[in-house]
């Protein structure tokens, strides 16, 4: 990281954006004081009894139109645009704590060509971010700080990382992060004028007076100011990536772009499946596993190999007017046009690859804090428990809810409370027909108003389903079968002692045949 660069230009380019902008800015501007002043002059007219306007209805509407413009035009000139410390999340980390990420983003940011950020956050995002809070709308520089996501960590290797870390610095070294400001206050006061407009439009029975009239005025001049400074956002994005293969390689920023849409997915899924799992059973595992889970999750090789078959970004993605990102797949396309630097990618140049989590000290206190802020209030009315104890609880429960119309079913036949066995020694006596007709039409059947002959194969499959429900709800219990956590699966994999895994399922299917066999599930299942 020794050579320091600065693309030539920039700086140029940079103020030319800045006056785009504070124009946009400035033009909203001009068009809430002409739109009030003119109402105010008109009102004067109205008002004066000599005039022909002085007529009492126009005047209520006049006066009433234009308090509904001084109210949108001040939600317009006085929304905040500033980040609070208190909005911030994430856990900020000091160089002692520290010192190897702060020392690879020091190093970074001088080989970009700009000064470090003052503080460094890790939070529980795939993403990375640069704020500052600059000063007179981004005239003046600020305080700079980086967010740097945990879960993006642990997703890509060192050198993918120091591309993503060196494209968000190089929107500093050409002044981005001055323009965010500008750009930020510029699409906050229109939006939050068409807000205003949008509750005097649809606020009950009374409507403001004209106010179809400047919220289509308002809807011109924000789609304006919306395609004008995301379009200035897709060309720093452009510029930044150029910064991040020249810092960290232009395989390795490409490599890292790809993985972005997977692991993003990834980690969804992990935090609905998973984490999600428990807490809807009223259980949460414990703080560092959180986001520790999610590293082990990653490194599954079945979410492995999903995560590969996802292939490149769709390239088919065309970009929109009011995107602040260009299409990943025309980022990395572009990322690919500079010339090669014969820097490969982390995992051809050292084998086995090295993830950027590796660089943090004491990661168990990182995902430990990360934990707590992330289960939040949650926490209090769950549980903590290991991921096993999670994956048995969802898997029982999940089984006793999906085998309760069958069992019911079955003690209204037997008269007493029916055992799996119960439903075994009915179907032995030649009743599996009286019972598929006791069935209640399934779902699935009557949403697809499916022809009453064709009811029995759905009323099997749903009666497959309760079936291997019952039998894990008293296999489990009874120890005959243990549910393990498995990151591959969801809900857990069941073990059967001396049996094979599918033994259950191909048990069911047997039951289910023209000519229904026992032989096969009462091994699973014996009296």
């Amino acid at each position: 990281m020794g050579l320091t660069f600065v693309e030539t230009g920039n700086g140029m380019a940079t103020l030319a954006r800045a006056l785009k902008i504070i124009t946009l800015l400035l033009g909203f501007y001009l068009l809430c004081v002409v739109l009030l002043a003119g109402l105010v002059v008109v009102d004067y007219f109205a008002l004066d009894t000599s005039s022909a306007w002085h007529v009492p209805k126009l005047i209520f509407l006049l006066l009433a139109a234009t308090v509904g413009v001084f109210i949108v035009v001040v939600r317009g000139l006085f929304v905040s645009v500033r980040v609070r410390q208190k909005d911030l999340n994430g856990l900020p980390v000091s160089r002692a704590e520290q010192p190897a990420l702060w020392q690879r983003v020091t190093a970074l940011a001088e080989t970009v060509g700009t000064r470090p950020p003052a503080e460094i956050r890790l939070v529980p995002q795939v993403n990375a971010a640069v704020l500052e809070h600059a000063h007179l709308m981004g005239l003046l520089p600020g305080k700079r700080r980086m967010m740097i996501g945990v879960p993006l960590m642990q997703a890509l290797t060192v050198p993918e990382l120091d591309a993503v870390l060196a494209h968000e610095l190089g929107h500093y070294s050409d002044r981005h992060s001055r323009l965010a400001p500008l750009a930020g206050r510029a699409r906050a006061s229109v939006m939050g004028t068409l807000k205003a407009v949008s509750r005097q439009r649809t606020g009950g029975r009374f409507k403001w007076p004209g106010s179809d009239a400047y919220a289509a005025l308002f809807h011109a001049y924000a789609g304006l100011v919306l395609r004008h400074t995301f379009a200035i956002s897709r060309e720093q994005e452009y510029a930044a990536d150029r910064i991040a293969a020249q810092a960290g390689g232009r395989a390795n920023a490409a490599s890292a772009l790809r993985k972005l849409p997977a692991t993003d997915a990834a980690y969804d899924y992990y935090l609905n499946e998973f984490i999600g799992l428990g807490l809807r059973n009223k259980l949460v595992p414990p703080p560092p596993e959180v986001l520790g889970g999610f590293g082990r999750f990653l490194v599954d090789p079945e979410r492995m190999k999903e995560m590969a078959e996802l292939g490149d970004p769709d390239d088919s993605d065309e970009a929109h007017a009011f995107d602040s990102h260009p299409p990943i797949a025309d980022r990395i396309a572009a990322i690919m046009t500079l010339p090669d630097d014969g820097r490969p990618p982390a995992e051809a140049a050292g084998g086995h690859e090295t993830r950027a989590f590796a660089l943090l000290h004491n990661p168990v206190a990182v995902l430990t804090a990360l934990g707590i802020e992330m289960v939040g209030k949650h926490a209090a009315a769950a549980q903590v428990a290991d991921w096993d104890t999670i994956a048995r609880t969802a898997r029982l429960g999940g089984a006793q809810e999906n085998s309760k119309p069958i069992q019911h079913l079955v003690s209204s036949m037997i008269g007493r409370p029916a055992r799996f066995t119960d439903f075994l020694a009915l179907v032995e006596a030649g009743r599996l027909s009286e019972i598929l007709e006791r069935m209640d039409r399934t779902e699935t059947a009557m949403r697809l108003k499916v022809p009453p002959p064709a009811q029995r194969e759905f009323k099997k499959n749903a009666l497959g389903r309760m079936l291997v429900g019952w039998a894990v709800f008293e296999l489990v219990p009874s120890g005959r079968a243990t549910i393990e956590h498995s990151w591959s699966g969801f809900g857990g994999e069941m073990k059967f002692a001396g049996l094979d895994d599918k033994a259950l399922t191909e048990g069911v299917e047997a039951l289910l045949t023209m000519w229904p066999d026992t032989a096969l599930i009462r091994q699973v299942v014996p009296a």
